[in-house]
């Protein structure tokens, strides 16, 4: 059986409020920046989940409803302040450990970034996916942001 171990971190965002989200900007030029991320693996009984994030009471905290583990991990990142099409930093931690009988179900990351003003109410500011490297290495991944047009004039 092997074994993939992801050990890295949601390092932070840049250019979100520029251009294609300049409706997240707010008075007194500056937005708050947060990030939801998921690491989706393919439930196919061929992936087993070792080892992810744990709480202080050592128990795992990726769990369903009934407090079992789940095969996906996941997190959220504090807020940044930064100015309009600046650079959020989160460096947000990320350690899992899986084994597999097979490549089918590869790990992706999906990420949803979000927008928050002084007040706490939060905005959406994009989504973004990418497939997780199947070779050993250090890789500096960058992924895109996108997000639904909006068909109301006001919102563009």
């Amino acid at each position: 059986m092997a074994e993939v171990h992801l050990i890295g971190e949601v390092e932070g965002a840049h250019g979100v409020g520029s251009g294609f989200t300049s409706n997240i900007l707010r008075v007194g030029g500056g937005q708050g920046l947060w990030c939801k991320w998921e690491i989706q693996v393919e439930d196919n009984g061929r992936w087993n989940k070792i080892e992810g994030a744990k709480g202080l009471d050592a128990k795992p905290l990726c769990v369903d409803k009934d407090d079992k583990p789940v095969l996906n991990e996941y997190g959220t990142t504090q807020v940044c302040f930064c100015k309009p099409g600046g650079e959020a930093v989160w460096q947000h931690p990320i350690d899992v450990h899986y084994a597999t009988t097979a490549l089918r179900g590869w790990p992706r990351m999906i990420f949803e970034v979000w927008s928050q003003n002084k007040d706490g109410r939060n905005e959406f500011a994009g989504y973004g996916v990418h497939h997780l490297p199947n070779a050993s290495g250090v890789y500096d991944l960058e992924v895109p942001l996108w997000r639904p047009a909006s068909s109301s004039q006001k919102e563009r």
